[in-house]
């Protein structure tokens, strides 16, 4: 059990789990999401609530892989839980930031409809799951969950997110050039697929354990 647990911390570490950060991805990425803003101005809001939602779901997956130490019986002390605790409030204040951002794009019925989705799905359903398993942690408690039942839902639930993130990107096609959201998207997709790889090959360290 003490090389398991040594050998998550060195995932967690490498994941950024423990300091509530996120890995890096590519400079190059940041570059092109910030001069798609900069020379398209008209693209700010659209692009910027796809920003926010690959945020919001890269901060919950490192959120759930942390988590999942606990579901698979590892230890989860003070430290990590104040690292998970640091997560839920980053996620509740992307979701505000999202909730005033559509209003302001003027709630066009399918950014209005994909916010929708995300609030019934992953802030409701889904948070009120999150919170229990990190209750029960917190509590000392046995895991509500199997850790085979957990690393699904998991994945499910915070993909749910990204149904915004894609409303929000069809919307800026329709506003600029289709070079300027496909390099903004680019970016935002290559982030994604680094902090997913890394939290796949945590999990499947977890499994192995």
């Amino acid at each position: 059990m003490d090389d398991a647990v040594a050998a998550t911390d060195a995932a967690l570490e490498k994941a950024g789990v423990d300091r509530g950060r996120q890995p890096e991805c590519g400079q190059g990425d940041r570059r092109h999401y910030r001069s798609t803003i900069v020379d398209s101005p008209d693209l700010f809001g659209h692009v910027n609530l796809a920003r926010l939602t690959q945020d919001m779901r890269d901060i919950g997956g490192t959120r759930s892989a942390s988590v999942g130490l606990f579901v698979a019986g590892m230890p989860f002390g003070p430290d990590r839980l104040q690292a998970t605790t640091e997560m839920t409030g980053k996620v509740a204040l992307l979701w505000q930031t999202m909730q005033q951002v559509v209003p302001n794009l003027g709630n066009p019925p399918e950014l209005t409809k994909a916010l929708d989705h995300v609030r019934s799905t992953m802030m409701t359903e889904g948070e009120q799951r999150f919170q229990g398993v990190i209750d029960a942690a917190r509590k000392g408690a046995a895991p509500p969950m199997s850790l085979a039942d957990w690393c699904p839902w998991v994945t499910r639930m915070l993909n749910n997110i990204l149904v915004l993130q894609d409303a929000a990107i069809a919307a800026a096609q329709t506003r600029g050039s289709a070079s300027q959201v496909l390099d903004a998207s680019t970016g935002l997709t290559r982030q994604a697929a680094v902090l997913r790889r890394e939290i796949e090959i945590f999990l499947a360290g977890i499994r192995a354990a």
